[in-house]
């Protein structure tokens, strides 16, 4: 995850912002169980500002989700608090997946359609799913995955970007690769596909997905000190956000 932005209203960007943050805690692993019975596994770890709830600064987990059937989840989580009751939180996750010769395909609404050149797609695009919750299938032949969007606890309105794998576009270390706070498809990666998108077709597609994470105040996004026993501690209203990936059965 490249970063965190939040602003206190669309356009504007606080003066003071601890959006880059340091990882607070070494990661966790935890079994995921249901019914009793362990499921899969998770990992994840928490990145927090050291004045964190204070406003301005910000607390965000990274979580993976593994599963027995294959299914794998990425989700990123927001603790708040931002610096208004208007931010508005966009997480990059960038993900290459294994593999040579991806063939890339969207839901069209009654059947899937191959896409031939590097492209964006606008939040409005999680509407026409297929019947089971599916936007893309990527990856190469025969080990394919299905996107499914709004993994988190909301719809995450997310832009996604279907991009040609490069060594300087990411493989390396990226802290950042856009300005806070656009509310359009200028969100970074939209530079590695204008002004001239690349062919798709045989190479190895990166998927940017970038969801969209409003805060409420003691709601969602958000963090506040209480007073407990004359201590103030944090009292959190988490939010989180990202894609699922589901195995495609292709004969």
């Amino acid at each position: 995850m490249a970063r965190l932005p939040a602003s206190p209203t669309p356009s504007a960007k606080p003066v003071f912002s601890q959006a880059a943050v340091v990882p607070f805690a070494p990661p966790v692993v935890e079994p995921i169980t249901e019914g009793g019975k362990e499921i899969g596994v998770s990992i994840s770890q928490e990145f927090r500002s050291e004045l964190w709830p204070v406003p301005c600064n910000y607390s965000y987990t990274n979580r993976f989700a593994f599963y027995a059937d294959g299914t794998w989840e990425m989700l990123g989580i927001s603790k708040g608090r931002g610096c208004g009751t208007q931010g508005v939180y966009r997480p990059i996750f960038r993900i290459a997946l294994a593999g040579e010769g991806h063939v890339t395909e969207r839901w069209e609404g009654a059947t899937w359609q191959r896409l031939s050149q590097e492209r964006w797609l606008p939040p409005e695009a999680q509407e026409a799913l297929s019947p089971d919750g599916a936007q893309l299938r990527l990856g190469p032949l025969g080990n394919r995955w299905e996107l499914q969007p709004n993994a988190g606890s909301r719809p995450d309105n997310a832009f996604v970007y279907l991009t040609r794998a490069k060594p300087e576009e990411g493989a390396s270390d990226l802290p950042s690769i856009g300005d806070c706070c656009q509310e359009d498809y200028h969100q970074g990666p939209q530079q590695f596909i204008e002004p001239n998108p690349e062919p798709l077709e045989g190479a190895v597609t990166v998927l940017w997905y970038v969801p969209q994470m409003p805060n409420q105040e003691r709601a969602a996004c958000w963090a506040d000190s209480v007073l407990k026993n004359g201590i103030f501690v944090p009292e959190v209203w988490p939010c989180s956000a990202g894609p699922r990936f589901v195995p495609v059965k292709e004969p």
